[in-house]
């Protein structure tokens, strides 16, 4: 069997495959991963597997019996029902860290019945045929009806796919929130590449209610949808091959970051905890029942700041409106520092330049 430079990146995209899905299912993780691992591992194989289905479809086999035909021509290789539900669920495996496997997440791949339709017809016939109740000409027709139902059974499957890549993305912006920023760009670029494998593939639903099917698929066959799929499959070995540091489970519940969040404003603003000379993170951890991890999460990747300046802006804050309220008139420039809790005058004169971009003296005068 001659197999040309067409077939042959497919091919090594399919032993690339293979060695991320044993690399990633034997890598030891920490236990919120291990569910992600397992879905990363399923996506990978679905995509592996459909690329032999592929090669396997367009290489000419002239020796194979009837029986190796019809069990080779109907195996299912095509897992693509389950692409988007698998997807979704590893970014919520990711991004939620209350996802726990339940019995209601099976309803996502009832549709996957659909995709091993050809196989069971095809291993139903076997046996009649190796029996001789049927014979070799009864087969064709079978094999017809293989070709047609792959054909537009994947109509189903791409409209299964663009809805759950449409609602992935719609849940970004919630996920971005609690998401370590590294593992969201990971997940994010693994989105963008999905995306683009199922536009390119859109041209093809046309292609199945045409007149010309027959032609066009000879003419232009699978592989434009393929080549990017065994590309995006090298781009998941080399960033897997070259990460430094694993990644990292979101810290928060799906709603419990925004909860903190408010906790966090109403401390600082209704009970003024800021006002607590040299107040540190453990002390505000004790004080609203947050974790030092997720209060720091909070800050840098919500608010953008480091513990200090986002303190600091509220001690700023009350200092600006005591100053607008003529506070002066009864102390000083000190006493006022001191009192939203800065420890020293110069402290207080750093802070205030560094969130309004003047001195307080200049921001007297105007």
């Amino acid at each position: 069997m001659h197999m040309s430079l067409t077939y042959i990146l497919p091919l090594l995209g399919v032993v690339q495959g293979v060695i991320i899905i044993v690399v990633i299912l034997q890598r030891k993780v920490s236990h919120p991963l291990k569910l992600a691992n397992r879905f990363f591992a399923a996506f990978t194989a679905i995509l592996t597997i459909a690329t032999l289905g592929l090669i396997l479809d367009s290489v000419n086999f002239k020796q194979l019996t009837a029986t190796q035909s019809l069990l080779l021509y109907t195996l299912p290789f095509h897992f693509i029902m389950f692409l988007g539900p698998v997807l979704w669920l590893y970014g919520r495996s990711l991004f939620e860290k209350d996802f726990k496997w339940s019995s209601r997440i099976y309803r996502h791949f009832y549709l996957g019945i659909l995709d091993i339709v050809p196989f069971l017809t095809g291993y139903m016939l076997v046996i009649p045929y190796n029996l001789n109740w049927l014979s070799t000409k009864e087969l064709h027709p079978v094999f017809h009806f293989v070709g047609n139902y792959n054909h537009y059974i994947d109509i189903v499957r791409f409209v299964s796919v663009t809805i759950y890549i449409s609602i992935i993305w719609r849940s970004l912006p919630r996920w971005k929130k609690m998401a370590d920023q590294r593992t969201f760009r990971w997940f994010k670029n693994l989105l963008i590449g999905v995306t683009i494998i199922d536009c390119i593939w859109a041209p093809y639903l046309v292609v199945y209610v045409s007149p010309w099917q027959a032609q066009l698929i000879h003419w232009v066959d699978y592989f434009p949808v393929y080549y990017p799929i065994v590309a995006l499959i090298y781009y998941l070995g080399i960033r897997l091959m070259t990460q430094n540091q694993p990644l990292r489970p979101s810290q928060f519940a799906a709603d419990e970051m925004s909860q903190h969040i408010a906790l966090l404003r109403q401390k600082l603003h209704e009970e003024k905890l800021y006002r607590q000379t040299n107040l540190k993170l453990e002390q505000l951890s004790e004080q609203t029942g947050i974790t030092t991890k997720q209060i720091s999460f909070i800050l840098n990747h919500h608010f953008k700041k480091g513990f200090n300046d986002f303190i600091n802006e509220y001690r700023i804050q009350e200092a600006i409106d005591q100053m607008n309220e003529n506070a002066l008139k009864n102390t000083t420039m000190e006493g006022i520092a001191l009192d939203v809790g800065f420890s020293s005058r110069s402290t207080f004169y750093r802070a205030f330049k560094k969130v309004t971009g003047e001195s307080p003296t200049a921001y007297l005068k105007k």
